[in-house]
C-alpha cells in the first residue's frame, strides 16, 4: 500500500492502486444488450463477495487499532496485512470460488477478476486507517496509556468501516434490481449507481453516519481529533464530514477497480475537485496492433493489455538484427535471417517511477518495484549491497514493517517475474575488466538504479547477479542447494548455489523486491486438440510439438519460414519466440532428476537428446534474440532456454584439466550458443562453468 499527500492536506492515496489499476479497464465502457441472468449472478455476486472481504478487513483493522491502544499490538501496520485469524483469506477464497463458477464467460461490464475484486477490497478499506491516522501508525496509536483515547480511536475506525459497508450494500442494490429491470446494460448504466450512493436511496448510509456520530459523541468528545487522528482530517473543521468522505472515496475506488468503471472519485467524495480522492483518468491507444487502455492515477501511469492478460510478456527490446556474427539491416521475408526478434514488437518495456524515487512501476506486467539495490545508502552499489538468499528472504519483512515506498506487501520475485525486467538492448560483458563506465546492462537504467560487480572487492565485473525466489527442484554442481537468478550484467538466467563456492559461507547476491500482480508467471494452457497450446495467461499461441531435430540459428529462422509456407497446423503467422516469450513456458516444477521429464507444462509435446555424457536429456530450443556481447563478433551469440539440464563441463579443481559433466545452472536456465559452428570444436564448453555448446539447438514455434 501507498500513501500520498496531497497540498491541503495528508490525503490519503494508496499507492497500490498505481500497481493495481493496470486491470481496472477491461471492458468498453456502455456495452450494449441487456445482461442475460448467468452474466447477472456474476455481475452481483462479485460484488457482494468483495463486499464480505471488506468486511472482513474491516474487523482485522478495528482489532487492530484496539490492541495497539490497548498496549498489546505492537505493530500496526504490519497487523493490517497479517490476517492472523484468516478471516479475510477465507472471503477471498470465496470470491474466487464465485469467479469460477459464475463468471466464465465473464460479462462483457461490470466485472473485473477475482484478484482484482479481492485487492481492492482489502487495500481500500485499509486505506481508512492511514487516513484517519497518516502514515505512521506507531506515532498515532503506540505509546499513550490513554484509554479513552484508545477507545475514541477503535470507535472511529469501527464506524468507517461500517460507512463503507453502507455504501457497497447501497451500490450493490442498485446494481442487482437495475439488471433485472433490465435499466442496466452497460457500463454507463451501471455507473449511473452512483447516484443512488449521493442520493442514499435506502437510508443505510445515513444510518452509518449516525453510528460514527454517537461514536464521536460518547467515546471522543473530551479528546482533540487533530491529536487523536493525525491522518488527512487533522484539524478540519466538520471532522466526521471529513471521516464520511474518506468512506466515500474507498467505496468509489473500489467499486471502479472491481466493477471495471471510471465514476470520477475526486467530484463523489466530496462534491469538490480538490484531489481528495484522486480518480484514474482513461485514454484508449493503440501501439502496433494490440490495442491498450492508459490508467493515469495521480502521477502514475499503467498500461493494460487488452483482454485484461495476466502475464502479459514484456518485449525484450532487441531493436537491432543479427546475422550469425555482425550487425545487419533488417532482413526482408524471404531472405537469410528473417523473422528474428528484432523485427517482432511486442509488448514494449513502459516505466514509470514514483515521486519519491523509491519504487518503479511496470506498466506492463504491473509489477511494482524496489528502484535501488543500494541497501546501505552509501550512494553506491557494491559488494556490501548484497545479501545471502536467506536474507534476502528476511529483508522483506524490514520493508513491509516500515512500509518501504508506502507499500507494506513486497516479496522476493520469483525468476518470471524478476526475468520481466531484463531487455536484450545491454551487451554481455563476460570477460571484461575494467572501467563500467559506458556499459550497458540489460536492465533500463533510466528508471533502475544499477551496478555491476565490485573489482574492489574481488569480484568480477559480471557478477551482477539477482536472486529470485524460485529454487531448483533439482541440484546442480555436485548437489548444491540452488536457487534461480538474472543476471543483469551478462544477459542470463541461471541456478546458483546458495553457498558459497570461494572460501565457504553463504553466497550473496544484488536484491530487487517486487510488489502486486500475483498472477504474474502463471500459465493458463488450454490443449487446442488441434496439435496447439493456447496460454490464455500471456495471449500466445504455441505449436504442441517441438521440431524435432537440431538446427543451427539460421536454419532455425528458415525452417519457421518453411512452417509459414506450410500453414502448418492452419496458420501462416508461426514464430520462432523471443527468450522471454519461450521462457514463459518454462515450469520450475519440473525437471529431468525429480520428474523425469523436461521443465515445460505436460501438454506440451518434448524430443528427447542423447546428451554430452551418453544420457537421456531434453533440448535446449533456440530464442529469436540474439545475445550481444561487447566482443569483435557481437552478433555471434543466440540466446537459448535450457529445457533440460544445464550442462557444463567443470574443472575440479580448477587448472586442473580434469572435467566433469554436471548439471551446473539448472533446467530453465537461460544461456547462449554460438549461432553457427561446430560443437567439436569446445571439448570443454564455454565460459567459466564450462557450458555444454550444442549450436544445434531445437526449436518449438510460437504465434
Amino acid at each position: 500500500m501507498r500513501i500520498a499527500g496531497n497540498p491541503n492536506s495528508a490525503t490519503i492515496a494508496l499507492a497500490s492502486l498505481t500497481g493495481l489499476l493496470w486491470l481496472v479497464f477491461l471492458f468498453v465502457l456502455g456495452s450494449a444488450g441487456t445482461a442475460g441472468a448467468d452474466d447477472q449472478s456474476c455481475i452481483v455476486k462479485m460484488n457482494k463477495a468483495g463486499a464480505k472481504v471488506s468486511r472482513a478487513q474491516a474487523k482485522d483493522s478495528y482489532r487492530c487499532v484496539k490492541d495497539a491502544g490497548r498496549g498489546s499490538e505492537s505493530d500496526p501496520a504490519a497487523c493490517l496485512v497479517a490476517d492472523s485469524r484468516g478471516k479475510v483469506q477465507s472471503k477471498r477464497d470465496k470470491t474466487v470460488s464465485v469467479e469460477s463458477s459464475d463468471c466464465d464467460p465473464a460479462p462483457s461490464f461490470g466485472y473485473s477478476s477475482a484478484w482484482l475484486v479481492n485487492s481492492s477490497a482489502v487495500e481500500e478499506t485499509a486505506a481508512l486507517v492511514y487516513g484517519a491516522f497518516g502514515l505512521d501508525l506507531d506515532a498515532a496509536l503506540l505509546g499513550y496509556d490513554d484509554s479513552d483515547r484508545a477507545k475514541c480511536q477503535a470507535s472511529v475506525v469501527k464506524a468507517s468501516g461500517a460507512m463503507l459497508r453502507a455504501q457497497l450494500s447501497t451500490f450493490t442494490s442498485c446494481k442487482k434490481s437495475g439488471l433485472a429491470r433490465g435499466d442496466i446494460t452497460g457500463s454507463v448504466s451501471l455507473q449511473a449507481c452512483f447516484d443512488d450512493l449521493s442520493a442514499d436511496v435506502r437510508g443505510k448510509i445515513e444510518s452509518a453516519t449516525g453510528k460514527l456520530d454517537r461514536a464521536l459523541s460518547s467515546k471522543c468528545a473530551a479528546l482533540n481529533t487533530a491529536t487523536t487522528f493525525p491522518g488527512d482530517c487533522a484539524g478540519v473543521s466538520d471532522f466526521a464530514a471529513c471521516i464520511e468522505a474518506l468512506a466515500a472515496c474507498s467505496a468509489c475506488r473500489m467499486l471502479d477497480r472491481s466493477d471495471a468503471l471510471s465514476e470520477e472519485c475526486d467530484l463523489f467524495d466530496d462534491g469538490l475537485p480538490n484531489a481528495s480522492c484522486d480518480t484514474p483518468v482513461t485514454t484508449t491507444t493503440s501501439t502496433t496492433s494490440t490495442s491498450t487502455t492508459s490508467t493515469t492515477f495521480g502521477t502514475v501511469t499503467s498500461t493494460t493489455l487488452a483482454g485484461g492478460l495476466s502475464y502479459p510478456v514484456v518485449d525484450t527490446g532487441q531493436v537491432v538484427c543479427y546475422d550469425a556474427s555482425l550487425e545487419i539491416s533488417a532482413p526482408a521475408p524471404g531472405q537469410s535471417f528473417y523473422g528474428q526478434d528484432a523485427q517482432h514488437v511486442g509488448n514494449t518495456a513502459s516505466y514509470t517511477l514514483s515521486g519519491d524515487q523509491l519504487t518503479v512501476l511496470d506498466n506492463v506486467s504491473g509489477l511494482t518495484w524496489t528502484a535501488d539495490p543500494d541497501l546501505d545508502g552509501d550512494g553506491d552499489i557494491d559488494a556490501d549491497d548484497k545479501l545471502s538468499w536467506s536474507g534476502a528472504q528476511s529483508y522483506v519483512n524490514t520493508l513491509n514493517a516500515t512500509g518501504f515506498g508506502g507499500y507494506f506487501d513486497w516479496r522476493l520475485p520469483t525468476i518470471k517475474e524478476l526475468y520481466s525486467l531484463i531487455l536484450f538492448s545491454g551487451l554481455d560483458v563476460s570477460g571484461y575488466s575494467g572501467s563500467t563506465d559506458g556499459l550497458t546492462p540489460f536492465i533500463d537504467t533510466d528508471y533502475f538504479s544499477f551496478g555491476y560487480g565490485d573489482e574492489a572487492a574481488g569480484e568480477r565485473v559480471i557478477d551482477a547477479q539477482y536472486w529470485s525466489s524460485t529454487e531448483y527442484v533439482s541440484t546442480t554442481m555436485a548437489g548444491d542447494h540452488t536457487v534461480f537468478g538474472v543476471n543483469f550484467a551478462d544477459g542470463r538466467i541461471k541456478g546458483y548455489g546458495t553457498s558459497s563456492p570461494v572460501g565457504g559461507g553463504d553466497k550473496t547476491e544484488y536484491v530487487r523486491w517486487v510488489r502486486g500482480n500475483p498472477a504474474y508467471g502463471i500459465n493458463d494452457f488450454s490443449d487446442n486438440a488441434d496439435g496447439t497450446v493456447s496460454d490464455h495467461a500471456t495471449g500466445l499461441m504455441w505449436a504442441q510439438a517441438d521440431s524435432g531435430a537440431g538446427m543451427d540459428w539460421e536454419s532455425a529462422l528458415a525452417w519457421v519460414e518453411q512452417k509459414n509456407a506450410e500453414s502448418y497446423l492452419g496458420h501462416g503467422d508461426w514464430r520462432l519466440p523471443d527468450a522471454k516469450e519461450l521462457q514463459s513456458i518454462i515450469d520450475y516444477s519440473r525437471s529431468p532428476a525429480t520428474t523425469s521429464s523436461a521443465a515445460i507444462d505436460p501438454v506440451f509435446s518434448v524430443s528427447t537428446i542423447v546428451d554430452e555424457g551418453g544420457g537421456t536429456d531434453y533440448p535446449f530450443y533456440w530464442a529469436s534474440t540474439t545475445h550481444a556481447n561487447m566482443g569483435v563478433v557481437p552478433g555471434g551469440f543466440g540466446a537459448y532456454l535450457a529445457f533440460g539440464r544445464a550442462l557444463g563441463f567443470m574443472e575440479q579443481p580448477p587448472s586442473s584439466g580434469n572435467y566433469s559433466l554436471l548439471d551446473v545452472h539448472g533446467a530453465g536456465s537461460q544461456r547462449s550458443d554460438p549461432k553457427s559452428g561446430d560443437p567439436a570444436d569446445w571439448p570443454n564448453g564455454n565460459g567459466p562453468q564450462g557450458d555444454v555448446v550444442r549450436i544445434y539447438n531445437h526449436v518449438r514455434l510460437v504465434r
